[in-house]
């Protein structure tokens, strides 16, 4: 026991180096790019802004600041974010098939998307990808016209309410609500009413665990899940997925029920039923060999939908 407390001490110090050495020897090379002034592990963390709306400003502010060439560097801690501002520095990497792994922040979002088109490695993003471009063609995209009518006209007659004074509007937080609306109605079938709704506990959870998100995005100390979920935001955080994800799953259960009813006839809104009638098919087929894996699928499937 003598020899195994020192020893683990010794490694764990022999890590910790290793990583400082690795980190230094970044910066070093980085240290050529245009970027404000920071430190080495906590890096831009004692300057930036823990809201999105502030850490946004300054992110612009970073764009008039270093106009050419038009790309700063911005050290979230000790990990480095290049953020590029030019149509022709982005274009080599739009127009690349080999960068489409997604950034170390994605992990943050797996809790509320799962393993989703949004979060996924790209070889899980293709088949997910190849599986839901159907539903967004244009014959089954043109049967939402109705809902897109309904929920614009709703959000007009927001606007219209608003201003009438000469006071300042925040634009966003209403478009956001008529866009919750028309993606909750077409994508799963089911209407919410964010735009009417004054409290709804749904519209309420999605604001509420974008802003942690992108809060604990900025604060590399709240990565770890274990101490996150000890603070009064990872509380919150719980509190959100909780709701998020029994709504979703509520909503598969009531259209799955829905077109079992109807003996699956393609009535009304058909992209989200025709998704809904595969995935029932599918699943009769796994229950026969593996209910566990079925269960872990339909799990993976209800955060999928939260995707956008």
């Amino acid at each position: 026991m003598g020899v195994i407390i020192p020893a683990v001490l010794l490694a764990s110090a022999t890590v910790i180096a290793w990583l400082i050495y690795k980190h230094l020897r970044m910066r070093q090379v980085l240290k050529h790019l245009n970027q404000p002034r920071s430190y080495p592990i906590v890096g831009h963390g004692l300057i930036t802004k823990p809201d999105p709306e502030g850490f946004m400003n300054q992110v612009i502010g970073m764009g008039y600041l270093y106009p050419d060439p038009r790309m700063c560097l911005l050290w979230i801690g000790p990990f480095p974010c290049l953020m590029l501002y030019s149509a022709d520095l982005v274009e080599p990497i739009f127009s690349s098939t080999k960068h489409l792994n997604k950034g170390f922040a994605y992990v943050l979002l797996e809790p509320w998307l799962g393993i989703s088109i949004l979060t996924s490695q790209k070889e899980q993003w293709r088949p997910k990808r190849k599986l839901l471009t159907p539903t967004f063609h244009y014959d089954i995209l043109k049967d939402f016209l109705p809902i897109f009518n309904e929920q614009s006209k709703i959000l007009i007659q927001k606007l219209c309410c608003l201003g009438v004074a000469d006071e300042e509007v925040d634009v966003l937080s209403v478009i956001t609500l008529c866009t919750l609306d028309i993606i909750c109605e077409t994508s799963m079938g089911k209407a919410i009413g964010a735009q009417l709704a004054e409290n709804n506990e749904y519209v309420w959870a999605v604001h509420t665990i974008n802003k942690l998100i992108s809060k604990r995005t900025n604060n590399p100390l709240m990565w770890n899940s274990f101490i996150y979920n000890l603070t009064e935001d990872g509380r919150t955080h719980e509190k959100c997925l909780h709701i998020l994800h029994d709504f979703t799953k509520k909503v598969i259960v009531e259209r799955k029920e829905a077109l079992q009813d109807s003996d699956y006839k393609m009535e009304g809104r058909l992209a989200f039923s025709r998704q809904i009638c595969c995935t029932i098919r599918i699943l009769r087929i796994l229950c026969s060999r593996n209910r566990k894996s079925v269960q872990k699928w339909r799990s993976s499937f209800a955060r999928s939908l939260q995707f956008t």
